[in-house]
């Protein structure tokens, strides 16, 4: 089995043997397994540099005060590696082998952040937005993100509650208890559809209006709120008009960084490309470099396969191909948890390599368009 996980191992005694019996590792990043004379798993590690991190981990000597790690250099008889180049790559095969190799507790083994989301029914009596970060309530049509933090995913919430003039005690309101309670009701801030103040239907139209910005379309609503405040300032209605111009204020919240990955999760769509092995070259004395693309669809991770950059065309048929075919129904745990790598590697404040958004509410990135943002990025 670990044979089928790894591109290679190295038989090793660390105990009578030197460093120098590493030349043979990879010095590039990737994923690194340490295990005994029975191939029983010891260590699964991701790392910068696996050559590097296989001589630290085995051949250098901590003194006792310093000592921060277990010594497994006495045990360790075999090295299995895998080399992956880049940091998504890298994040996505420790994954992926940690599942296999530890199928109950491969969490454990993992760092991934965890997730909160968005999501509203529509069809509810009184809909309203709320967070959630179960596995199971991904599937739906309208469930949003990625965002940064479950602070950035409550304050998405909240803009949308002020720009559309939503219930801000939607809970209250979907449960028909004592409206009297509701502190927002006593200071007359709120449209108050709770005691009739806007009908349901002006109400549901409001909910249709904040789920199309959350899925993206802004420049709609902006739009529409700009007519509105226009058409109070000709009237002279300058109390209304005001206030809609501190709506188109917070409207404006959605578009800052916090958001920039933030859509309808059943329509996320990325073309990620980075950096891949460097390659010898028929007539070229220097070796070529390599990139490896993937498309993430709503938590599923399609591996495109390596490219040189003067065969880019046949890459891009390939990407374009895959991205006509719809995806398919996934375990609701797979992608949260593909999601929840992904929006670790998004939100950084250096991603690296590129990341081209290719949701539905956007088309589809043109090849030059592409091949400019790696020789930008890159070269």
């Amino acid at each position: 089995m670990l044979e089928e996980l790894f591109d290679d191992s190295l038989a090793i005694d660390p105990v009578a043997q030197t460093a120098e019996i590493l030349k043979p590792l990879p010095p590039c990043k990737g994923v690194i397994l340490f295990a005994d004379e029975n191939d029983m798993p010891i260590q699964l590690l991701i790392c910068a540099n696996i050559r590097r991190t296989a001589a630290h981990r085995l051949f250098t000597k901590e003194p006792a005060a310093v000592k921060k790690r277990a010594d497994i250099s006495r045990i360790v008889r075999r090295i299995y590696y895998r080399s992956s180049y880049n940091d998504f790559a890298s994040s996505l095969a420790h994954y992926r082998i940690a599942k296999v190799l530890y199928p109950d507790t491969y969490n454990e083994h993992l760092t991934l952040p965890r997730q909160t989301y968005v999501k509203i029914d529509p069809a509810a009596k009184w809909p309203f937005f709320s967070l959630t970060d179960k596995p199971s309530d991904l599937a739906g049509e309208n469930v949003f993100g990625l965002f940064p933090s479950r602070k950035a995913a409550a304050e998405f919430i909240q803009i949308l509650q002020d720009v559309f003039c939503l219930c801000q005690r939607p809970r209250l309101l979907a449960s028909g208890r004592d409206f009297a309670t509701c502190p927002y009701l006593q200071m007359a801030t709120c449209c108050a559809p709770c005691v009739g103040k806007m009908k349901r239907d002006v109400y549901i139209s409001q909910i249709t209006d904040a789920i199309c910005a959350a899925a993206g379309d802004i420049e709609k609503q902006t739009a529409k709120l700009k007519e509105k405040m226009e058409k109070a300032a000709h009237q002279r209605l300058f109390e209304q008009a005001q206030s809609l111009k501190k709506r188109l204020e917070r409207l404006k919240g959605l578009t800052c960084d916090d958001y920039r990955w933030t859509m309808r999760l059943s329509a996320l769509t990325i073309l990620h490309i980075d950096r891949s092995a460097k390659i010898a070259t028929e007539g070229k004395r220097k070796k070529t470099r390599t990139y490896a693309g993937f498309l993430i669809r709503a938590g599923l991770v399609t591996e495109l396969g390596d490219f040189r950059l003067d065969e880019f065309d046949k890459f891009y048929k390939s990407f374009t191909a895959k991205l006509s075919v719809p995806g398919g129904l996934i375990d609701p745990k797979e992608p949260a948890e593909h999601l929840s790598l992904l929006a670790w590697h998004l939100y950084r404040s250096k991603p690296a390599g590129v990341w081209l958004d290719c949701s539905k509410t956007r088309t589809t990135p043109r090849e030059d368009e592409i091949k400019n943002a790696i020789l930008e990025r890159f070269e």
